[in-house]
């Protein structure tokens, strides 16, 4: 099976991705990228990738400790191998899929309120951080509430974020949601805070959480911007 890999891959890159073959040959490769792994280990899986990049180049995209992810663009498809070859926890991943379309105006613009949000969230650290002596601003405080909320929800639900911080930080987030407009998003966290501790009903709210449409990050710069408290940097 190793010696034909890099065939097969250069054959599953010419099928539809999402197709019963291409599903189908996907799920073999990856058994056999599993097996080089607990043969062979990082080393083997250096000299796969060199082998398959002779005919189907695989550009390193992340390295980090024993996890290792390469990706191939080819016309309007991706093809991502994902190693993790750490002595006590072994894994293998082979995702193949269609390419996104290029976004649209409004997407590009969407993109650049997320960005300028996360590099500010970034800058003023989570609630605890002391990364300045500085008094933060109103502007920093709401990036940190609302950075702190999506961070702690999306890790591990309402729940977990209201243990987290506490009921009185939860209560300035609701606040905070409601003055960027997140309106779904504020009865969610109210509807949290009725509930008690480790109840099951957590679960629905998080799953709503997850589905929600509304962009917390591109709320908070918009509203930042419309209160004219966005630096000429982050323009």
């Amino acid at each position: 099976m190793a010696r034909s890999f890099p065939q097969r891959l250069r054959l599953l890159v010419a099928l539809k991705p999402g197709s019963r073959a291409a599903e189908t040959l996907r799920a073999e490769l990856k058994s056999a990228l599993m097996q080089i792994i607990r043969t062979d280990g990082l080393r083997g899986v250096r000299r796969l990738v060199k082998q398959v990049s002779a005919t189907t180049p695989l550009d390193l995209e992340f390295a980090k400790g024993s996890v290792r992810t390469w990706r191939h663009t080819v016309a309007d498809r991706i093809l991502v191998l994902q190693t993790l070859t750490a002595r006590d926890m072994k894994n293998a991943t082979i995702l193949y899929s269609q390419a996104p379309p290029p976004p649209g105006p409004k997407a590009r613009i969407r993109h650049a309120l997320q960005k300028r949000f996360y590099a500010r969230y970034d800058q003023v650290g989570p609630a605890g951080a002391s990364r300045t002596t500085k008094r933060p601003s109103d502007a920093d405080r709401l990036v940190r509430v609302i950075g702190d909320l999506e961070a702690d929800v999306n890790n591990g639900g309402f729940d977990q974020y209201i243990s987290n911080k506490g009921r009185a930080q939860a209560r300035r987030a609701a606040k905070c949601l409601r003055s960027i407009g997140a309106r779904r998003t504020e009865g969610m966290l109210e509807s949290a805070l009725a509930l008690p501790p480790n109840s099951p009903r957590f679960l629905r709210l998080d799953q709503a959480f997850y589905r929600s449409s509304e962009d917390l990050p591109s709320l908070v710069m918009r509203h930042l911007e419309k209160h004219g408290q966005v630096s000429n940097r982050e323009r």
